[in-house]
């Protein structure tokens, strides 16, 4: 895992890039561009439509399978699917709760790394370092594509 850190943030930029700059963290890549910004439209300007989708088919023509993991439902206790625990035994991204809020006040939320069953965040791609406000609510995985 090479810890990198993000290129945009909201508070200098308008818009942040910390869920590429945790996954290229994960993939060892060599800057956070070396992935597509998923979750903006061309201009920069929003979120674009199907960004969640387009991540997942990037994602599948590298080789890799893109699973959700509810962290806060494992948590709570509640039964998974057989193989979800298995999926957190290495290094993923984990979103959640900022400790920022946008400029009006809403609450924003954040993308850190994160590694094994007891959600060790181990490394947040913002320059702060200051983690999530709470407990990380989901994971994302990636697995090669069999």
């Amino acid at each position: 895992m090479k810890p990198l850190t993000q290129l945009y943030t909201v508070a200098e930029h308008g818009i942040g890039d910390c869920l590429r700059t945790a996954f290229a963290c994960v993939l060892d890549k060599e800057k956070p561009n070396d992935l597509p910004l998923f979750t903006y439209n061309e201009d920069l300007t929003e979120a674009g439509p199907g960004w969640f989708l387009d991540l997942i088919h990037w994602f599948r023509e590298q080789g890799y399978e893109l699973d959700t993991v509810n962290l806060k439902a494992i948590r709570e206790g509640r039964e998974m699917a057989p193989g979800t625990l298995e999926l957190l035994d290495g290094y993923y991204v984990a979103s959640g709760v900022s400790p920022r809020t946008y400029p009006d006040g809403t609450i924003m939320h954040h993308a850190v790394v994160a590694h094994g069953r007891n959600m060790e965040i181990v490394h947040d791609p913002h320059p702060s370092r200051e983690g999530l406000k709470d407990l990380p609510e989901m994971a994302y995985t990636l697995t090669p594509c069999q």
